[in-house]
């Protein structure tokens, strides 16, 4: 594929055709996040397992499940406004893009956008309209579904009715969207604007314009949906709609003639239960009002009186008769007009990748734009991963909603030099946090977003592997220390394919589910083979000792840890220990950090004394 002109839409072709099962059936060409073209998963993709989108809760939160705005689809969803924007957005967190061209030139998109505001809210504001009352991701199967169907039923003709003019708001608002990519000159956007000017639109348009009433969309009672048909196109089913409107005529007259001799303001409902109705409101008539005997199937509530009549239902028959001859006309005028438009499916599906394309860019425009003194553009390096600075997006968004200032951190991981961080300190002190923003950065950059950090210098993977120490899964039946050896088989699982395609490990304390020693041997030569795998970067996060001895056996191997004081603070009436959350290099300059913090949490001093003086 094309890759100077960008994935999005290099495979673009406005004389294209595309068969309705190609465009069902091939998402990795359609519908992914990465535009029109199939991607090879090995080489463009970057793969991320469940475990791995798990622990660095990259779409759900793993202490409240319900809670997503604290995960980076979250984060990274504030301001997308289409439900095709939305999926595309975690389509690409859950496979980032591994072609350097390919990112560098979304990013440069996105620089586009944010240096020019005035572009970016006039198509902002287009995108917004597709997003109200329009649920994109819906358009095709939906046309795809109704022009398969062979039944003319009622509801068949009605779903027709309404995905018409859906599809006719779809298609009027290209004029406006490319009118605000009209002096936009930039490449991804030059493609978007090629794409934008398919001659399918005004084709479509014109087809349905020709048949259905447009401006009909005041339109809400489904018994008037024939008035959206243009009349002369079928005599048949003029004749058959006079019939209906006729009944609904006298249907009318008859209400007016009730409401007359009965002194009773009668109004006409309807509802797919009952039908046509009689109502009329209890403020509006005696409290103890008594109706004759012609009124039926009476139903008083508290602030309503319903009713109907034998002649009422009736004359509900007629038109229900009138109603269903007509539709029945009318699906085979609108059969031919989804014919036309099922051949035109390609150049809707482009469409709606092109409205989600610029969905998801121009979100990460205006998340730069508002961040625009915390988020930097990433730079890519072939040998080195150099964060400066760098921060975990989501924590520092909660953090700063409470005025809080997050600790940044620093990451240094070279395959020349040092590619294994070894990382330990104390409770609380910062791994997970420090590990799960080096996974969270990477996505990021590899998706063409800007980045938290104050410079940024990153490898490009094409495989990211974060493992934790898990709690007891009692679905599977399996231990904490179980389910973390399966965890860690799968991931130091070699691909033989692509031994030499670059991996980024994040381990975060294996080996607490068993006895010391075990967990200090298991930790050790997970650690020691990663550390063989010199086309890697691993991060690797422990509080046993004996792991670092690994740093007097590897050149490639750095220790850091994060400082901690020892005096307590009260915080909130509670004695903690005071922790930095600052990364430094070396090993921990303290131990013990584990009694100070069983001193901080308040345990029993007479146990605290014994375990000092029981200390193996």
């Amino acid at each position: 594929y094309n890759s100077i002109m960008d994935s999005y839409l290099s495979a673009f072709n406005p004389n294209q055709d595309m068969s309705i099962e190609r465009t069902v059936s091939d998402s990795s060409l359609i519908y992914s996040s990465n535009g029109f073209v199939e991607l090879d998963p090995l080489k463009d993709l970057c793969y991320i397992d469940e475990e791995t989108a798990k622990t660095l809760e990259l779409v759900h939160n793993n202490v409240d499940p319900s809670n997503r705005r604290h995960t980076l689809l979250g984060y990274l969803n504030s301001y997308t406004a289409t439900t095709t924007g939305a999926r595309l957005l975690k389509e690409a967190i859950l496979k980032p893009l591994c072609n350097y061209e390919v990112i560098e030139h979304r990013l440069d998109c996105v620089d586009y956008l944010v240096s020019r505001v005035d572009t970016l809210a006039s198509v902002s504001n287009c995108i917004r309209k597709y997003g109200q009352g329009i649920d994109l991701d819906a358009v095709i199967p939906c046309i795809i579904n109704l022009s398969k169907s062979r039944f003319g039923t009622l509801g068949i003709a009605e779903k027709r009715l309404d995905a018409l003019e859906t599809l006719e708001t779809l298609m009027t608002q290209v004029t406006p969207l490319l009118g605000a990519l009209e002096l936009a000159d930039q490449p991804t956007l030059n493609i978007y604007k090629t794409a934008l000017l398919d001659p399918a639109f005004d084709d479509i348009l014109m087809e349905i314009s020709g048949k259905v009433e447009t401006d009909a969309r005041t339109i809400r009672n489904r018994k008037k949906k024939l008035l959206r048909i243009k009349p002369g196109i079928d005599g048949l089913f003029d004749i058959a709609r006079q019939s209906y409107t006729a009944a609904i005529q006298d249907l009318e007259e008859y209400t007016k003639d009730l409401s007359r001799d009965d002194g009773i303001p009668w109004k006409l409902n309807y509802s797919e239960s009952r039908g046509y109705y009689l109502t009329v409101m209890t403020t509006q008539v005696k409290k103890d009002i008594v109706l004759k005997p012609i009124y039926i199937k009476t139903n008083r509530t508290r602030t309503m009186i319903s009713c109907t009549t034998k002649e009422l239902m009736q004359l509900n028959v007629r038109a229900n008769i009138s109603y269903q001859n007509s539709m029945k006309l009318a699906n085979d005028m609108l059969t031919d007009i989804f014919k036309f438009v099922v051949e035109r499916i390609g150049s809707i599906n482009r469409l709606v990748c092109v409205i989600g394309m610029l969905d998801m860019i121009t979100s990460f425009a205006k998340l730069a734009t508002t961040n625009h003194d915390t988020l930097i553009r990433p730079k890519f390096s072939p040998t080195e991963t150099i964060m400066m600075k760098a921060r975990h997006p989501v924590l520092e968004a909660v953090l700063h909603v409470n005025n809080i200032p997050i600790v940044p951190n620093d990451v240094m991981l070279s395959a020349v030099h040092q590619n294994f961080m070894l990382v330990t300190g104390p409770n609380m002190g910062g791994k997970s946090i420090f590990l799960k923003q080096i996974g969270i950065i990477q996505i990021m950059a590899q998706i063409g977003c800007y980045v938290p950090a104050s410079s940024a210098h990153i490898k490009i993977m094409h495989r990211i592997v974060a493992r934790s120490g898990s709690s007891d899964d009692n679905q599977s039946n399996c231990s904490s220390f179980m389910w973390e050896m399966k965890g860690m088989a799968s991931a130091l699982k070699r691909n033989e394919s692509a031994l030499e395609q670059s991996v980024l490990y994040l381990i975060d304390e294996v080996g607490r589910g068993t006895s010391i020693e075990d967990g200090a041997s298991y930790s050790f030569a997970i650690a020691e083979e990663l550390a063989l795998r010199r086309y890697c970067f691993t991060v690797f996060a422990t509080h046993f000792d004996q792991v670092f001895a690994l740093t007097t056996l590897y050149k490639n191997i750095n220790a850091y840890h994060f400082k901690y004081e020892d005096q307590l603070e009260i915080t909130d009436g509670m004695r903690r220990l005071k922790i930095t959350h600052e990364l430094s290099p070396g090993l921990a300059e303290k131990d013990h950090y584990g009694f100070k913090m069983a001193e901080a949490c308040g345990l029993p001093e007479e146990i605290l004394r014994y375990a000092y003086s029981s200390e193996l």
